[in-house]
């Protein structure tokens, strides 16, 4: 009889545990997993000063080019804490603190902003360009690593554009207008390219592909090594290969 007592209410305080367990946040596999019922909490962070950004860790984020220069952070109430979104100087950093599927558990992520045009994006986290994107500046810098990618079918305007890519990283611009466009890509990084740009360099190394035939270059600069791919389309371009690595250039 004592036995059956302690047995029953045994299982009664497991079924009570899993029953709360649903309720709240939980892990799947190691992954937190938001609780459906929860409610949405939005998060609005003015922006003054900004022209950096970096995002990390696994984390989706949207850019417009606006002037409204904020950052609104909409998440389930039960994983906000887990979605960062600080300021640090003239950088705004927004990351993931734990492992989190976004889509699953709706979080979405958007900056709003003119005064940005220092990019870094890491640890596979997305960076996504959703309008058409041309800095005040006149300079875009970009830099994309760890399996994170970076993309854009909108047209990014600019004088100048730098892009480093590392790490299996994947960066697709498909409508870039520049003076003068420098991409180097290594480890295994997947870069594809479409537009114009007056000027270009590739520097490829470790793996590495690089699709621009469809960025159509007047003249420049290709390095390609250790067993990286450049296809290209340079009407003038200079050459240079060693250790197995490809240029297919089609600008002749």
């Amino acid at each position: 009889m004592y036995k059956r007592f302690i047995t029953s209410t045994f299982l009664m305080a497991l079924t009570l545990s899993v029953m709360s367990s649903c309720t709240a946040v939980s892990k799947h596999f190691g992954e937190v997993v938001s609780d459906p019922d929860s409610k949405i909490k939005v998060r609005t962070i003015a922006l003054k000063g900004v022209d950096e950004l970096k995002v990390s860790s696994g984390i989706v984020v949207r850019y417009e080019q606006n002037d409204s220069n904020v950052v609104v952070v909409s998440s389930p109430e039960d994983v906000a804490q887990y979605v960062k979104a600080e300021i640090e100087g003239d950088e705004l950093k927004l990351s993931l603190t734990k492992n989190m599927d976004v889509r699953r558990n709706r979080i979405n992520v958007t900056v709003k902003s003119n005064s940005i045009d220092d990019f870094s994006c890491s640890g596979g986290a997305v960076l996504k360009f959703v309008t058409e994107f041309s800095p005040a500046g006149g300079e875009l810098s970009l830099s994309c690593s760890g399996g994170a990618i970076i993309e854009s079918s909108d047209r990014i305007e600019c004088d100048v554009i730098g892009l480093e890519c590392s790490g299996g990283a994947v960066v697709k611009l498909s409508d870039i207008k520049s003076v003068s466009f420098a991409c180097e890509s290594s480890s295994g990084a997947v870069v594809n390219l479409g537009g114009v740009s007056s000027v270009a360099s590739f520097d490829a190394s470790s793996g590495t592909v690089i699709e621009a035939a469809g960025l159509k270059c007047e003249k420049g600069d290709i390095d390609v090594s250790s067993g990286a791919i450049v296809k290209s389309s340079i009407s003038n371009a200079s050459i240079k290969k060693s250790s197995g690595g490809i240029v297919n250039n089609s600008g002749k």
